[in-house]
C-alpha cells in the first residue's frame, strides 16, 4: 500500500498523511505489526486500518467482501476474480467524482455551485448524492402513482420514505 499511494493521491481523503514515509514496525505495547512514520510519529495499526476502510466503504457504498474459500477450486476462483479486478485497475484513470459533481451542481435540489462544492467533505457530498437520488426516486414514484401507472400497495414501505437513511 505504502509504495502505491503518494500524498497527491491521498490528500483529498487523508489530508497530510504520506504513506511513502511509513515502514513496517512492531508495536511495543502489544507486539502487533504496524505501519509507522518515524518523522511524524504516526502509526497505522489494525484498528486504525479497519476504521479507515470502514469509512471509505461507507463513503462509496461498498460492501466488505467476507467470502472464504471452502476448497482449492473456490480459492483459485476467488484469486482469479481478484486478479481480473486488479487488471482493470491498470486502465487509464477515469474520475468517478467529476460526473457526480457535474450532475449534482446541475440538479435543482443541490444548493452548491462549482466553486462551493469543494467546501464539502467527501462524506457530505456522497450523502447528498444518495439523498437526492432517493428524493428523485420518490418523486418519480409519486408521479407514477398519480398518473395511475404505479400501484403503491405493491411497493416496499422503504421506497415511500425518502427521509430514511440511504446507506
Amino acid at each position: 500500500m505504502k509504495n502505491y499511494l503518494s500524498p497527491d493521491e491521498t490528500c483529498i481523503l487523508l489530508n497530510d498523511v504520506d504513506f511513502t514515509q511509513f515502514n513496517i514496525a512492531v508495536d511495543h505495547q502489544n507486539g502487533d505489526q504496524i505501519l509507522y512514520n518515524q518523522y511524524t510519529h504516526q502509526k497505522l495499526d489494525k484498528f486504525s486500518y479497519e476504521r479507515m476502510t470502514k469509512y471509505l466503504r461507507t463513503l462509496h457504498g461498498i460492501q466488505k467482501n467476507t467470502e472464504k474459500a471452502e476448497n482449492l477450486y473456490a480459492r483459485k476462483l476467488l484469486i482469479e476474480c481478484a486478479s481480473n479486478a486488479s487488471n482493470q485497475q491498470n486502465k487509464p484513470f477515469k474520475s468517478i467524482l467529476l460526473p457526480l459533481i457535474i450532475s449534482m451542481v446541475n440538479c435543482e435540489h443541490f444548493k452548491y455551485t462549482y466553486e462551493t462544492v469543494w467546501n464539502l467533505t467527501m462524506f457530505q457530498f456522497m450523502s447528498s448524492v444518495r439523498k437526492i437520488q432517493a428524493l428523485k426516486d420518490y418523486d418519480h414514484l409519486m408521479q407514477g402513482a398519480y398518473c395511475g401507472n404505479v400501484d403503491l400497495s405493491k411497493l416496499p414501505k422503504e421506497k415511500l420514505n425518502w427521509l430514511e437513511n440511504n446507506y
